[in-house]
């Protein structure tokens, strides 16, 4: 999608794509200038015809404007943009919003009143506020619009109102970083922002004072002199008058501190006191938890906020963190208190508040009311650690937020305080990638937070330890075992050291106990994960202990009513454990899940009811999935859940149920291309067929097998599965499956491009299913011979007349996805006859039914084939904007053949367009593909129209080479098509 980028706080710069755009005249920048400024704000044609011709009369300046207007669309390609950038009609004209247009002087606007609008505690102390006005002040390159001086009246007394308006907005911006900075005795940014403000308004006494502190500050004396000197030269030059007495005060006691110790007098930076423990190690990640965090911390409205999560989340890192982060905020300190080593009552953590805080009477120890009444009058952070231990003595809190108005607390606990005014946090596990890299990598710059603190903690552990292409799947499969969780990340990778990364992915899966330390500076509490576990599994009562075992039996995201009815959970119990952080709550979901390594913990707990339990998991879904199977919505979030309760009714033996699981699912998991699933649970099925020595359902098992294969292009497999089937269905004399076991035969021939083979074992399916009046599968076979006919021969007369015998058939029937398929192969011989407009209402109709059937694979093919008709009509865009609708989908599906497929067009759509290195890379990409599944017919003419690229491209000999190829493949395919193009 193209961009455009308009800066007006300077003189004025036009760039699409970061190419700049030229304008011939004034007129069309001013015409730009004024419509950027009014941004998504319609103005009327007159009033613009009146500031770009306020002498012509209303008539010709309308014709001059238009004309204007023209051309500033030729120069801004507005065309190309989609939408056009501007918005047009007989009597306005506006630049459109959106977030493909950036104009400056509108992020400004933003910025500054964002600032303005925000609530703070004081601005010094937020970052959120300083990093906007950073901004801000950065677009400001000088004059609004400096140098386009228009001769027009409306013009310039517009122009000089905009120009002092932005003048005044930014250096009362400037002013307000400025002032922060200098509380924060930041003196580099001091400087810099100082000086920006005196390009804008160089007689500015403020800022020259602010660059003489900042001078002084940093040790340059000289520098500081020069600046005063500097100033008295501008007022005197440009106001004819002298500096004020504070600038001269100021100049005085600067020079005077020089005069002895030039350092005696420096101020230090501003310390503000805290008892934060240092940490040896690197942060990582939770940027998002910072941000929050943080602008809680800033606004007055938050006096209480809750970091809640399970043990080994991080939580006490993260605190410490944002605590020293938002010292500026809080002048008396940030003082952390660890309650869990608090022994006793509310009087002792108030006491332990105290002593964290230094409080003290004459080496007496306060009483919990003095350590209230000092805190009175103070505006600090304190941070209360491990609040789980003592939930019940913390009663007083409510009344210290009454009593201590400026004193905030961020707490950490395993659960929620539960007070009105407290704001809660919940804590997950550090994000973890699923991209591969491409290069080794010398740091963890890459990474994300996850893998870059494995990286970092193994590096400690063995040196020369680095993730690397090569080993990257490996550590990201250790931080999806422990969720993220950070401490079962440094505890994984303390193993480092003595054992390989598949090691510690088989210690993880066999036991909890390998994720423990014997270290010594570790927190006892944190040297394995089971304490840490064991810790929470003290604090519930015995019959939470049996519900959290109970649950542990999903090993994936649940609904409150599968609770219930698996582990006889109530809502109040599920909350309770969402409570002290066992589970997670997905309210928007309304669903339940539970961190890897607590099911894991828990699981060992359930001993007694297991076979129960698991008995009821089976039955619930099983019902579930009977209830459900034609409405896709209902099952898309339980496809985990399904497959993990057939592997539980194939342990448990309870073969007629994994049987019937897999009838009941086998249409939905085919329709929502759910081959993963089948590849997993069909082989469970089979062991359950031959258990109970029922050779029909092995045979239809094997089938589906055959055909999950094909669409996942492992032909040498599907072939295996097919002719297992085929020998089955022979053996029971069962005509349709003899007939389905030929027709997908024959589709795998198909597909590896040998079409005689294929037309054979079509046209015996098809005779069979005649013999069966199975209109169905006749016209299946129907649609692929019609296929052949246009891959083998260009007969597109006979492969129409099949098509319509097919969709005749079809539509004495309930409609399938094969009636889709129909519709879409007569498309492509209506097309290829240039018959555009019926093919064009074929696949809108196919469109339809996909839609309605809710059946992603075919609504993929059915974009395809719309790919091949704007193609063939030369709507190269429209083309390539089905192609990549269609690549998205089967990518999802996992199918090779059509990735590859729509390569290769979309490539022949980028050389048709004259993008000649994005027509190579897409064309390359799909013979690769067709070169894996061993797909002779498209190999050959792939290799055919990279030929021809290479031929635009002035690669002569990579063309020959590549033709010469196309011609070795089509001796043995004797293609009627390609050989006439390649005789060409």
């Amino acid at each position: 999608m193209p961009s455009l980028r308009i800066s007006l706080l300077g003189p004025l710069t036009v760039s699409i794509d970061g190419t700049p755009a030229e304008f011939r005249t004034d007129a069309l920048r001013v015409l730009l200038a004024y419509l950027a400024a009014h941004q998504g704000i319609p103005q009327r044609r007159d009033a613009l015809a009146g500031i770009l011709s306020p002498d012509r009369s209303d008539k010709d300046a309308l014709t001059y404007l238009r004309n204007r207007l023209t051309r500033l669309r030729s120069s801004l390609n507005d065309a190309a943009a989609t939408p056009p950038w501007l918005t047009v009609d007989r009597k306005q004209i506006a630049l459109r919003t959106g977030d493909d247009i950036v104009i400056d002087v509108i992020q400004f606007e933003q910025h500054v009143a964002t600032v303005e609008n925000h609530v703070h505690r004081q601005l010094s102390g937020c970052p959120t506020c300083l990093e906007r006005l950073n901004e801000a002040s950065g677009l400001v390159r000088g004059e609004f619009l400096a140098g386009l001086n228009f001769p027009s009246d409306v013009w310039e007394s517009w122009l000089l109102g905009q120009r002092e308006h932005i003048q005044q907005r930014a250096l009362e911006a400037m002013t307000w970083l400025r002032n922060a900075r200098m509380e924060r005795n930041e003196w580099d940014a001091v400087l810099d922002v100082a000086q920006r403000q005196l390009i804008l308004e160089p007689w500015l006494e403020a800022a020259h004072r602010a660059i003489m502190q900042a001078h002084h500050q940093l040790g340059d004396r000289n520098a500081s002199l020069a600046q005063y000197e500097q100033c008295q030269d501008v007022l005197r030059e440009e106001l004819g008058i002298e500096p004020e007495e504070e600038t001269t005060a100021l100049f005085q006691r600067l020079m005077d501190e020089s005069a002895g110790d030039p350092l005696a007098h420096r101020n230090s930076p501003f310390t503000i006191l805290d008892n934060l423990p240092l940490q040896t190690n690197r942060f990582f990640g939770r940027q998002a938890e910072q941000t929050l965090i943080l602008e809680r911390l800033v606004d007055p409205a938050y006096r209480l906020i809750t970091l809640a999560g399970s043990g080994g989340m991080g939580k006490t890192r993260l605190a410490i963190e944002v605590g020293q982060q938002a010292k500026q905020s809080f002048s008396d300190g940030v003082w952390f208190v660890a309650l869990g080593a608090v022994k006793g009552s509310a009087e002792q953590i108030k006491i332990a508040v105290g002593e964290a805080i230094g409080l003290s009477q004459d080496d007496k120890q306060l009483t919990g009311d003095q350590v209230q009444a000092i805190l009175r009058d103070k505006q600090m952070l304190l941070i209360f650690d491990n609040c789980e231990t003592v939930l019940d003595e913390l009663g007083f809190i409510a009344t210290w937020l009454n009593r201590v108005p400026q004193v905030v607390i961020l707490a950490t606990s395993r659960e929620p305080l539960n007070f009105q005014s407290e704001s809660v946090v919940l804590l997950k596990g550090l994000p973890i990638g699923t991209d591969s890299l491409t290069t080794d990598l010398p740091n963890t710059d890459s990474l994300n937070a996850a893998e870059a603190m494995f990286a970092e903690q193994g590096r400690m552990s063995r040196d020369g330890f680095t993730v690397t292409d090569e080993n990257l799947a490996q550590v990201r499969q250790i931080c999806h075992l422990v969720d993220g969780l950070p401490l079962g990340i440094a505890l994984a990778a303390a193993w480092v050291r003595r054992r390989s990364l598949p090691q510690i992915i088989d210690s993880i899966d066999q036991s909890l106990d390998f994720l423990s330390t014997r270290m010594r500076d570790v927190d006892p509490r944190h040297r394995s994960m089971r304490a840490v576990f064991e810790a929470s599994w003290q604090m519930l009562a015995s019959e939470e202990q049996e519900i959290l075992a109970t649950l542990s039996v999903f090993s994936t995201s649940f609904t409150a009513e599968a609770a219930e009815q698996v582990a006889e959970a109530r809502f109040f119990d599920l909350d309770l454990l969402c409570e002290k952080s066992l589970l997670q709550q997905q309210p928007d979901r309304e669903r339940y899940s539970m961190h890897s390594l607590v099911r894991q913990f828990a699981a060992e707990k359930m001993v007694v009811r297991k076979r129960e339990v698991e008995e009821a998991f089976v039955d619930y879904y099983f019902e579930y999935a009977r209830k459900h199977q034609e409405n896709y919505d209902r099952l898309k979030p339980e496809w985990r859940n399904f497959s993990v309760a057939i592997s539980k009714a194939h342990e448990l033996e309870a073969w007629q149920t994994v049987l019937g699981f897999v009838l009941v699912l086998d249409e939905p998991w085919f329709r929502q291309i759910r081959f993963g699933e089948m590849r997993v649970s069909l082989p469970l099925a089979l062991g359950a067929a031959i258990a109970l020595g029922d050779e029909d359902a092995l045979a239809q098992t094997l089938l589906r097998l055959g055909e999950v294969e094909i669409e996942l292009s492992d032909y040498e497999v599907a072939e295996t599965h097919l002719d297992r089937a085929l020998n089955y269905f022979l053996h029971l004399e069962e005509s349709a499956g003899i007939a389905q076991a030929k027709y997908f035969l024959g589709r795998l021939k198909m597909e590896q491009a040998e079409d005689e083979q294929a037309v054979v074992l079509f046209s015996d399916s098809k005779r069979i299913f005649e013999d069966e009046e199975d209109w169905l599968g006749i016209a299946r076979n129907l649609n692929l011979l019609a296929h052949c006919q246009i891959k083998m021969q260009r007969n597109f007369e006979t492969a129409h007349t099949y098509l319509k015998q097919s969709a005749d058939l079809q539509r004495r029937c309930p409609l399938s996805p094969k009636y889709v398929e129909t519709l879409r192969y007569l498309a492509r011989v209506k097309t290829m006859s240039e018959a555009y407009t019926d093919a064009e209402r074929c696949l809108i109709e196919a469109t339809d039914i996909s839609r309605q059937q809710a059946d992603i694979g075919e609504y993929a093919a059915v974009l395809y084939e719309r790919l091949l008709l704007s193609k063939k009509r030369n709507q190269i865009d429209q083309a390539l904007a089905f192609g990549y609708e269609s690549l998205e989908n089967f990518r999802k599906l996992g199918s090779l053949r059509w990735e590859a497929l729509i390569k290769t067009q979309l490539g022949l759509l980028y050389q048709a367009k004259q993008e000649l290195q994005q027509g190579l890379d897409l064309l390359r990409g799909g013979l690769q593909i067709f070169q894996e599944l061993g797909d002779m017919y498209e190999q050959a003419y792939s290799y055919y129209y990279l030929s021809k690229l290479y031929m635009d491209i002035d690669e002569v000999e990579q063309s020959l080479y590549a033709k010469e190829f196309a011609c070795r493949l089509n001796l043995e395919l004797n293609d009627p098509l390609l050989t006439a193009w390649l005789k060409q």
